[in-house]
């Protein structure tokens, strides 16, 4: 595994954005490391993945609506972990990673599972049946700039309440003094579960259109209940969105809620 990364750390990308010629070394050993220490695969989603809405099952809260940015750091993380736990040569980790850099360079991608869950009591019983129609008709949009301190972002909502502050303007404000235009989106996949965690084992990344390991899309008809969940799969070209040197937020808007995934870019390179 040496051979490997010593070979990427050559020509690695170190771009938050941009695709290089080969993953980035230091996220690509980040992989190999989690693989080795026994973590799960998703475990590499790491900074890139936002949770946006908690759901309470009864004893604890758990992540329900969840994007993740497929970032180049990302991709090398995963490829490291596929690296290290499939034994991939160096051809085969360079030939996803061009896989990746066709399809996604120059581009913002967000993958976004969002749901509709029954409410739970403290005592667990379950509410009435949610309301999933709303998840097909949600519009979402790019904002950027300094934002809120990173104690306002935490999510605290539920997925039946609204979100709290951030929210959302029509027009730009000194927090998000970049943003894009709302625009709608239907979900690449929709379903119904009797089982709320169910509905929470969805992994967002299913619909990604390139390998990245991750689990294949649920089946086409899967058992009617009261709790629904959808699969996205939103992008944007990078030179039709500003961003700020901070990072940026995906906003989803969906019936009266808004779900805010920040992904935050200054404090990183600050902690390093």
């Amino acid at each position: 595994m040496l051979w490997l990364w010593a070979g990427l750390a050559l020509v690695g990308s170190s771009s938050p954005f941009r695709f290089g010629e080969a993953p980035d070394a230091t996220a690509f050993q980040e992989g190999v490391e989690l693989w080795r220490a026994g973590k799960g695969i998703d475990r590499t989603l790491g900074p890139d993945r936002a949770v946006m809405a908690l759901w309470f099952d009864g004893r604890i809260r758990r992540a329900a609506d969840v994007a993740v940015w497929i970032a180049p750091r990302l991709v090398s993380r995963r490829l490291g972990y596929l690296s290290a736990s499939r034994r991939w040569t160096m051809d085969r980790v360079l030939s996803a990673w061009n896989q990746a850099r066709e399809r996604l360079d120059g581009r913002l991608a967000v993958s976004v599972r969002l749901c509709a869950l029954r409410r739970r009591a403290w005592d667990g019983e379950e509410g009435s049946v949610a309301d999933g129609g709303a998840l097909k008709n949600v519009r979402w949009l790019i904002t950027s700039g300094p934002g809120l301190p990173e104690r306002r972002r935490r999510p605290d909502a539920l997925p039946w309440e609204s979100n709290s502050p951030p929210g959302y303007n029509a027009r730009p404000t000194a927090e998000w003094p970049y943003q894009t235009e709302p625009q709608e989106t239907t979900p690449q996949w929709w379903g119904a579960f009797r089982e709320a965690g169910a509905a929470l084992m969805l992994d967002p990344l299913a619909v990604a259109p390139v390998d990245l390991g991750q689990s294949r899309m649920p089946d086409d008809h899967p058992p009617l209940g009261g709790n629904f969940a959808a699969l996205y799969w939103v992008e944007l070209p990078l030179e039709s969105v500003r961003l700020h040197p901070e990072g940026f937020e995906a906003r989803f808007l969906v019936g009266g809620r808004e779900r805010v995934a920040a992904f935050r870019l200054a404090r990183e390179r600050n902690a390093r």
